[in-house]
Protein backbone atom coordinates (compact mmCIF):
# COMPACT_ATOMS: atom_id res chain seq x y z
CA UNK A 1 0.00 0.00 0.00
CA UNK A 2 2.81 2.43 0.90
CA UNK A 3 4.58 1.73 -2.42
CA UNK A 4 1.33 2.51 -4.23
CA UNK A 5 1.03 5.82 -2.36
CA UNK A 6 4.60 6.69 -3.27
CA UNK A 7 3.90 5.81 -6.91
CA UNK A 8 0.76 7.98 -6.90
CA UNK A 9 2.64 10.89 -5.32
CA UNK A 10 5.41 10.54 -7.87
CA UNK A 11 2.96 10.38 -10.77
CA UNK A 12 1.13 13.50 -9.58
CA UNK A 13 4.41 15.32 -9.07
CA UNK A 14 5.55 14.49 -12.62
CA UNK A 15 2.22 15.61 -14.08
CA UNK A 16 2.35 18.88 -12.13
CA UNK A 17 5.93 19.59 -13.15
CA UNK A 18 5.10 18.81 -16.77
CA UNK A 19 2.18 21.24 -16.78
CA UNK A 20 4.30 23.97 -15.21
CA UNK A 21 7.05 23.44 -17.80
CA UNK A 22 4.49 23.71 -20.60
CA UNK A 23 3.01 26.86 -19.05
CA UNK A 24 6.37 28.57 -19.30
CA UNK A 25 5.75 28.77 -23.06
CA UNK A 26 1.98 28.86 -23.48
CA UNK A 27 -1.23 29.59 -21.59
CA UNK A 28 -3.29 26.87 -19.94
CA UNK A 29 -6.05 27.08 -22.56
CA UNK A 30 -3.53 26.06 -25.24
CA UNK A 31 -2.26 23.00 -23.33
CA UNK A 32 -3.84 19.59 -23.91
CA UNK A 33 -3.81 16.45 -21.81
CA UNK A 34 -1.77 14.87 -24.62
CA UNK A 35 0.85 17.63 -24.27
CA UNK A 36 1.11 17.01 -20.54
CA UNK A 37 1.33 13.22 -20.94
CA UNK A 38 4.03 13.48 -23.60
CA UNK A 39 6.07 15.80 -21.37
CA UNK A 40 5.56 13.50 -18.36
CA UNK A 41 6.13 10.32 -20.39
CA UNK A 42 2.87 8.90 -19.02
CA UNK A 43 -0.25 7.66 -20.75
CA UNK A 44 -3.58 9.50 -20.85
CA UNK A 45 -5.25 6.81 -18.73
CA UNK A 46 -2.83 7.55 -15.90
CA UNK A 47 -3.59 11.26 -16.20
CA UNK A 48 -7.35 10.70 -16.09
CA UNK A 49 -6.98 8.56 -12.97
CA UNK A 50 -6.05 11.74 -11.10
CA UNK A 51 -7.37 14.73 -13.06
CA UNK A 52 -10.23 15.69 -15.38
CA UNK A 53 -8.19 17.93 -17.69
CA UNK A 54 -5.35 20.47 -17.70
CA UNK A 55 -7.54 23.06 -15.94
CA UNK A 56 -8.31 20.61 -13.13
CA UNK A 57 -4.61 19.87 -12.71
CA UNK A 58 -3.79 23.60 -12.54
CA UNK A 59 -6.62 24.19 -10.08
CA UNK A 60 -5.31 21.45 -7.79
CA UNK A 61 -1.80 22.90 -7.95
CA UNK A 62 -3.17 26.33 -7.03
CA UNK A 63 -5.37 24.87 -4.28
CA UNK A 64 -2.35 23.24 -2.64
CA UNK A 65 -0.46 26.53 -2.64
CA UNK A 66 -3.53 28.42 -1.41
CA UNK A 67 -3.97 25.91 1.45
CA UNK A 68 -0.36 26.43 2.52
CA UNK A 69 -0.73 30.20 2.46
CA UNK A 70 -4.13 30.15 4.20
CA UNK A 71 -2.84 27.91 6.97
CA UNK A 72 0.20 30.14 7.60
CA UNK A 73 -1.85 33.36 7.49
CA UNK A 74 -4.52 31.94 9.82
CA UNK A 75 -1.89 30.95 12.39
CA UNK A 76 -0.39 34.44 12.31
CA UNK A 77 -3.78 36.13 12.55
CA UNK A 78 -4.60 34.04 15.63
CA UNK A 79 -1.33 35.24 17.17
CA UNK A 80 -2.47 38.79 16.40
CA UNK A 81 0.79 39.78 14.74
CA UNK A 82 1.31 42.94 12.69
CA UNK A 83 0.29 42.89 9.04
CA UNK A 84 3.95 43.38 8.03
CA UNK A 85 4.75 39.98 9.60
CA UNK A 86 1.92 38.39 7.62
CA UNK A 87 3.18 39.97 4.40
CA UNK A 88 6.68 38.68 5.11
CA UNK A 89 5.31 35.16 5.59
CA UNK A 90 3.35 35.45 2.35
CA UNK A 91 6.50 36.48 0.47
CA UNK A 92 8.47 33.64 2.09
CA UNK A 93 5.91 31.07 0.94
CA UNK A 94 5.98 32.48 -2.59
CA UNK A 95 9.80 32.35 -2.54
CA UNK A 96 9.77 28.77 -1.23
CA UNK A 97 7.43 27.83 -4.10
CA UNK A 98 9.23 30.06 -6.62
CA UNK A 99 9.22 27.59 -9.51
CA UNK A 100 5.48 27.13 -9.22
CA UNK A 101 4.75 30.81 -8.52
CA UNK A 102 6.87 32.03 -11.40
CA UNK A 103 4.63 30.12 -13.80
CA UNK A 104 1.27 30.48 -12.04
CA UNK A 105 1.74 34.22 -11.54
CA UNK A 106 3.03 34.83 -15.07
CA UNK A 107 1.04 36.01 -18.10
CA UNK A 108 0.26 32.35 -18.87
CA UNK A 109 -1.18 31.76 -15.40
CA UNK A 110 -4.47 32.49 -13.68
CA UNK A 111 -4.99 36.25 -13.37
CA UNK A 112 -7.34 35.94 -10.38
CA UNK A 113 -5.16 33.61 -8.33
CA UNK A 114 -2.91 36.39 -7.05
CA UNK A 115 -5.93 38.52 -6.16
CA UNK A 116 -7.30 35.60 -4.13
CA UNK A 117 -4.01 35.32 -2.24
CA UNK A 118 -3.85 39.05 -1.45
CA UNK A 119 -7.50 39.07 -0.33
CA UNK A 120 -6.78 36.38 2.26
CA UNK A 121 -5.46 39.06 4.61
CA UNK A 122 -7.99 41.76 3.72
CA UNK A 123 -10.14 41.46 6.84
CA UNK A 124 -7.13 41.29 9.15
CA UNK A 125 -5.50 44.39 7.69
CA UNK A 126 -8.67 46.49 7.63
CA UNK A 127 -9.44 45.37 11.20
CA UNK A 128 -5.93 46.45 12.28
CA UNK A 129 -6.31 49.81 10.59
CA UNK A 130 -9.74 50.37 12.12
CA UNK A 131 -8.51 49.65 15.64
CA UNK A 132 -5.24 51.62 15.23
CA UNK A 133 -6.87 54.59 13.49
CA UNK A 134 -10.45 54.76 14.82
CA UNK A 135 -11.02 58.29 13.53
CA UNK A 136 -10.52 57.31 9.91
CA UNK A 137 -13.49 56.74 7.64
CA UNK A 138 -14.03 53.00 6.95
CA UNK A 139 -14.72 53.76 3.28
CA UNK A 140 -11.30 55.44 3.01
CA UNK A 141 -9.70 52.38 4.61
CA UNK A 142 -11.46 50.12 2.11
CA UNK A 143 -10.16 52.28 -0.73
CA UNK A 144 -6.69 52.23 0.75
CA UNK A 145 -6.80 48.43 0.92
CA UNK A 146 -7.84 48.20 -2.72
CA UNK A 147 -5.05 50.61 -3.67
CA UNK A 148 -2.36 48.81 -1.68
CA UNK A 149 -3.53 45.33 -2.67
CA UNK A 150 -3.32 46.19 -6.37
CA UNK A 151 0.17 47.56 -5.74
CA UNK A 152 1.05 44.38 -3.86
CA UNK A 153 -0.12 42.28 -6.79
CA UNK A 154 2.04 44.31 -9.17
CA UNK A 155 5.00 44.08 -6.81
CA UNK A 156 4.67 40.27 -6.53
CA UNK A 157 4.43 39.93 -10.31
CA UNK A 158 7.53 42.08 -10.78
CA UNK A 159 9.32 40.14 -8.05
CA UNK A 160 8.64 36.81 -9.77
CA UNK A 161 9.61 38.18 -13.19
CA UNK A 162 12.95 39.48 -11.86
CA UNK A 163 13.82 36.11 -10.27
CA UNK A 164 13.08 37.11 -6.66
CA UNK A 165 15.99 39.55 -6.30
CA UNK A 166 14.63 41.15 -3.13
CA UNK A 167 14.21 39.40 0.21
CA UNK A 168 10.76 38.78 1.73
CA UNK A 169 11.72 41.04 4.64
CA UNK A 170 12.68 43.93 2.36
CA UNK A 171 9.46 43.67 0.36
CA UNK A 172 7.25 43.44 3.45
CA UNK A 173 8.96 46.47 5.02
CA UNK A 174 8.66 48.38 1.74
CA UNK A 175 4.91 47.72 1.55
CA UNK A 176 4.46 48.49 5.23
CA UNK A 177 6.25 51.85 4.79
CA UNK A 178 4.12 52.81 1.80
CA UNK A 179 0.93 51.88 3.65
CA UNK A 180 2.01 53.85 6.71
CA UNK A 181 2.64 56.93 4.56
CA UNK A 182 -0.83 56.57 3.03
CA UNK A 183 -2.42 56.13 6.47
CA UNK A 184 -0.62 59.22 7.80
CA UNK A 185 -1.84 61.17 4.80
CA UNK A 186 -5.42 60.09 5.55
CA UNK A 187 -4.96 61.08 9.20
CA UNK A 188 -3.70 64.53 8.17
CA UNK A 189 -6.60 64.93 5.75
CA UNK A 190 -9.03 63.88 8.49
CA UNK A 191 -7.48 66.30 10.99
CA UNK A 192 -7.57 69.17 8.49
CA UNK A 193 -11.24 68.62 7.77
CA UNK A 194 -12.02 68.76 11.52
CA UNK A 195 -10.33 72.15 11.99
Amino acid sequence: MEAENRKTKYTKMVLKESLLLLMEDKPINKITVTDICKKADLNRGTFYTHYLDAFDLLEQIQNELMEEITEAVDKLIKKNVKSQVILKELFEIILKNRKLCKVVLSNNGDKDFLKDIVNLIREKIISDWTSNYPNLNIRDLEYLYIYTSMGTIGLIQQWTQTNFKETPLRLSLFLDNITTICLLSLINKSTESLS
